[in-house]
């Protein structure tokens, strides 16, 4: 028997979530305009600048693989959000733009006010989110409760190597995070300031602005 490698770059594995990251962005472009950036860029950054590595260097160091990684997590996260809105009624909210910053949660339960959001990762399950690479999913939920005015985050994790120890992959964990206002507002003038800083919002503008999708407040949403 012989067996080759189609394509070392990845073929058209690779080829598609390139594709789909070049559709996302493009999406968030046009619902925001070239004056916003995504608040993920923005934490993933962030997180990195606090860690003592910039993203430039983990780019670096782990090139196209990382990038893979990424969006096969989106790819993951955006089909289990799916099917929780099939089968429990999640709503998907309307992406909101506050300072110049946009987001997209996966889910957003008016009545209690409270966001949720799905996570796919490979870091390790033992330390769960006392682990430091958890804090971007932290902070990713203070920038939602900033944005959708709450305090309240279901985030949806799932370990897909586990503990690195047998068995696994482990099942998912959800994890309810409950804020103050005081750590939302905190959490937020950190991001906020960090895009400034990176020169990514040249005139940072200040409050909410809900109508770049024109359905925003007729699904109730405030």
């Amino acid at each position: 028997m012989k067996i080759s490698v189609l394509d070392p770059a990845g073929g058209p594995w690779a080829d598609l979530l390139a594709e789909r990251q070049a559709d996302r962005e493009e999406q968030w472009v046009s619902r925001g305009g070239k004056d916003f950036v995504n608040v993920s860029r923005i934490v993933w950054d962030y997180c990195q600048a606090l860690q003592g590595e910039p993203a430039e260097v983990t780019a670096a160091k782990h090139g196209k693989p990382e990038a893979v990684m990424i969006e096969t997590g989106f790819l993951v996260e955006e089909m289990l959000a799916h099917e929780f809105r099939k089968v429990h009624g999640w709503s998907k909210p309307p992406a909101i733009f506050r300072d110049g910053i946009g987001m997209r949660p996966d889910g957003y339960n008016r009545s209690s006010r409270t966001v949720d959001e799905i996570k796919v990762t490979w870091m390790s399950a033992h330390e769960g989110l006392t682990n430091p690479k958890a804090l971007r999913f932290l902070l990713t939920a203070k920038a939602y409760c900033a944005g959708y005015r709450t305090t309240r985050v279901r985030l949806h994790v799932w370990y897909v190597n586990g503990d690195y120890r047998p068995p696994k992959p482990s099942p998912p964990v959800s994890y309810i995070l409950r804020f103050t206002p005081q750590e939302v507002e905190e959490g937020w003038e950190g991001i906020r300031g960090h895009a400034v800083d990176r020169g990514w919002l040249k005139q940072p503008k200040a409050g909410w602005e809900p109508a770049a999708w024109p359905h925003y407040r007729r699904r109730g949403m405030r």
